[in-house]
């Protein structure tokens, strides 16, 4: 039986980690209960129309218990693989509709990014990765239901235009080392 905690690729570019895991469980629920927030809960994003992206509040793993599967996943999956014990310093859902994509930014305020692609529908738009020196240089992943993402807090990233009718809908989240 393959462990779980190991990740399923790796790589270093530009010369930043990218480290990328499968989560084990069900996506539905997760799926779901982001959805029902969407429908429920005001859009926290600012700087793009709310129609096009829907973002949760920035306490997503501390609001829904739903998501403490999840959480502990992570927790045990980057302590196995970095030898670090890392603390959740916020997490956040997105849901991306037809037409819409991110800038390409950084995370600074944190040690580790992830993004956990939980509904991927064809064409919805690739996780681009950029060189910070080099602009020009970009890796082009396409995403995949059920990966978790690990990157560098200043690994320069974005997503291509979503050109599909159903949304991309995924997890970011920040990790601080715990000292």
């Amino acid at each position: 039986m393959e462990n779980l905690l190991n990740p399923i690729f790796k790589t270093t570019l530009f010369p930043q980690n990218l480290v990328v895991f499968k989560y084990p469980n069900n996506l539905n629920l997760l799926i779901n209960n982001l959805l029902q927030i969407k429908n429920t809960i005001p859009n926290s994003i600012k700087g793009y129309p709310p129609e096009l992206i829907y973002q949760t509040t920035n306490h997503l793993f501390k609001e829904y218990s739903v998501y403490n599967d999840l959480e502990k996943f992570i927790f045990s999956l980057t302590q196995s693989y970095f030898k670090t014990s890392f603390k959740m310093i916020n997490s956040w859902g997105n849901i991306y509709s037809k037409y819409s994509k991110s800038n390409p930014h950084t995370h600074p305020d944190s040690n580790l990014v992830g993004i956990f692609y939980l509904k991927v529908p064809d064409k919805c738009g690739d996780l681009l990765l950029h060189n910070k020196f080099k602009t020009e240089e970009t890796y082009r992943i396409k995403p995949q239901e059920g990966l978790i993402f690990i990157i560098d807090k200043d690994q320069l990233h974005s997503t291509d235009l979503n050109l599909n009718d159903s949304p991309k809908i995924s997890i970011a989240f920040n990790l601080g080392i715990i000292k």
